[in-house]
């Protein structure tokens, strides 16, 4: 037996039967097809021949057309069948193929008990044999039912029955010039060709995306894409892995992969095809690294001056925002105050660097009124508040009221995260501060520049570069607020035990709006449509405590605080 060891594995010794009545004992060998679990046994065999030479008894020619030693080849038929059936009980494994030069044509005895005992002739009605200008089948294939169902194909390849014996490789009694070391008459039968398919073909699978040592930024979206393929089926479902963790399980084409919450690292990922007999194949390992996104040391800064009001809306409602900033700069902590101005509004925004993987809580803090905005990856345009200051409190006064604590926002190690803060000013003191309390509990407030780095994605419109320091540029750019705001108001007594008196005056005739606020934000007393230039008593009926009042023309806003004993 000859065979190629990359499609199959010889399992155990090669065994023979050593019956007598084998002039010529049958060799089998179990095989191992490599691409699967499977079996198969070939026997390969040399039946006696017809010539009579030495035959007595039975093996005389009975006349019969089935030549001398007829008897001695039914013998052989039957003994083989004993020995195929032991060499299925020791290998556990139906499939058997039986070839070789049986010495008996189709009709004939020997052919008959292989038919009765279920073997299957591969290639019926095929010569393979010329004798005297006859043609006929002296050489076969038998197979086992099992194995009959995994024939691919098969046929008689007339290479040698058909050629002249003066080709003959034999040159015993030949002119040598005649030889051709050729396929042609390089014997006197002509071989049988049989192709089969034993068991399953293992399925194909590769990772077609991404390429080997690709590199991501951690927080952005990583895609598997494998092509897997099956030459004897379907694929019923691809498995995607990380080390030996399962990651997904794709039964669609094409096959794929996404996540974008996977930390910083180094990776190697394999894909896993299944066929629809359950048979697997396993890609060739891909490496990938997700970097971690680092601070630079700074936020960009943004402020605009001379505009009216304590409301973060004045602010975004006027000409100037957001593509017209009297200053940009920058800040090395997510801060800055005091006393850059009055009458002014900023805008504070970047990017932030989450350390860890987990639960953050974000506070603000701010004078007169400040909001804080957080996008679910580094696009501005899915930013949300996620907290506020309604109105003013003192430096670093984290949690004065509850909005200014955000809820619990989930975010990925190493991943980068726009974030963004809007304040307005009007008069008195005036700050910002942004500070997190990070998954392991530590409270970085307010929130350092390690973690920080300024807007400067150019994919983004109108991506800007900060330099400079916020606070001295704001003093410098910031006017006298009585050239922007005629209104003025003073309040006395304060501290008071009964009631204040606000004492207005303005340039303008236009009517004031007068709202009364306690310390939790809730208005108490509201009065509206109050001359512009005189005095007005508020706060009478009010227990003791701390209070706010904001006086309000033609969009020129006064607060003031005030005490009630």
């Amino acid at each position: 037996m000859i065979y190629k060891p990359a499609t199959v594995t010889p399992q155990g010794f090669a065994k023979s039967d050593m019956n007598a009545v084998h002039n010529r004992p049958p060799v089998a060998q179990l095989f191992l097809v490599n691409n699967s679990s499977e079996k198969f046994t070939m026997v390969v065999n040399h039946f006696k021949s017809k010539s009579c030479t030495g035959a007595t008894g039975l093996n005389v020619d009975q006349l019969d057309g089935q030549g001398c030693f007829n008897n001695s080849r039914k013998l052989q038929a039957t003994a083989l069948l004993s020995f195929t059936e032991m060499l299925q009980t020791q290998s556990s494994d139906p499939d058997i193929i039986m070839v070789g030069d049986f010495n008996a044509y189709e009709e004939e005895d020997p052919i008959d008990i292989f038919r009765s005992a279920g073997l299957i002739n591969a290639i019926p009605g095929a010569y393979s044999y010329v004798f005297d200008g006859q043609t006929g089948a002296l050489d076969y294939a038998f197979t086992t039912p099992s194995f009959f169902a995994k024939i691919t194909g098969a046929d008689k390849w007339h290479i040698n029955a058909d050629e002249p014996i003066l080709k003959d490789y034999n040159q015993e009694f030949n002119p040598a010039y005649v030889f051709s070391p050729d396929a042609f008459r390089s014997s006197d039968h002509d071989p049988v060709l049989v192709g089969f398919v034993i068991g399953n073909v293992r399925p194909s699978v590769s990772i077609s995306n991404p390429v080997n040592n690709s590199s991501f930024d951690a927080g952005r979206p990583i895609t598997l894409t494998a092509t897997a393929a099956d030459t004897d089926g379907t694929i019923t479902k691809v498995e995607f892995y990380s080390a030996d963790v399962r990651l997904l399980v794709d039964s669609t084409a094409p096959f794929s992969y996404t996540n974008s919450g996977v930390e910083p690292g180094n990776y190697a990922v394999t894909a896993k095809a299944f066929d629809n007999v359950g048979d697997s194949a396993v890609s060739d390992t891909v490496h990938i690294t997700v970097v971690a996104c680092q601070g630079t040391g700074s936020i960009s800064a943004e402020g605009y001056t001379n505009i009216p009001g304590s409301q973060v809306a004045d602010l975004t409602n006027h000409p100037s925002y957001p593509n017209s900033p009297s200053v940009t700069a920058s800040l090395n902590l997510f801060e800055y105050g005091t006393e850059l101005g009055d009458n002014y509004g900023a805008r504070v925004r970047g990017y932030i660097c989450a350390p860890q993987t987990g639960d953050y809580i974000f506070y603000i803090a701010g004078d007169d009124q400040a909001g804080l905005w957080l996008s679910t990856d580094d696009n501005p345009a899915n930013k949300v508040l996620i907290a506020y200051a309604e109105t003013a409190v003192k430096p670093r006064a984290w949690f004065t009221y509850p909005s200014q604590k955000s809820s619990s926002i989930r975010l990925l190690k190493g991943a980068r995260y726009y974030i963004e803060t809007l304040h307005k000013e009007a008069f008195s003191a005036d700050h910002v501060a942004i500070g997190w309390i990070l998954p392991d509990g530590f409270f970085e407030a307010p929130i350092p520049g390690t973690r920080l780095s300024p807007y400067t994605n150019a994919l983004i419109s109108g991506a800007r570069s900060a330099s400079g320091d916020f606070k001295k540029q704001m003093e410098l750019k910031n006017v006298d607020p009585d050239k922007i705001n005629t209104l003025k108001v003073h309040a006395s007594p304060n501290p008071s035990q009964n009631y204040f008196t606000l004492l207005t005056s303005s340039e303008k005739d236009q009517p004031l709006s007068i709202t009364l606020s306690d310390a939790m934000g809730r208005i108490v007393e509201r009065k509206l449509r109050v001359s512009a230039n005189g005095s007005i008593k508020v706060g009478d009926k009010l227990p003791a405590g701390i209070y706010f009042v904001e006086v309000i023309q033609d969009g020129q806003k006064k607060r003031l605080k005030l005490v009630k004993r």
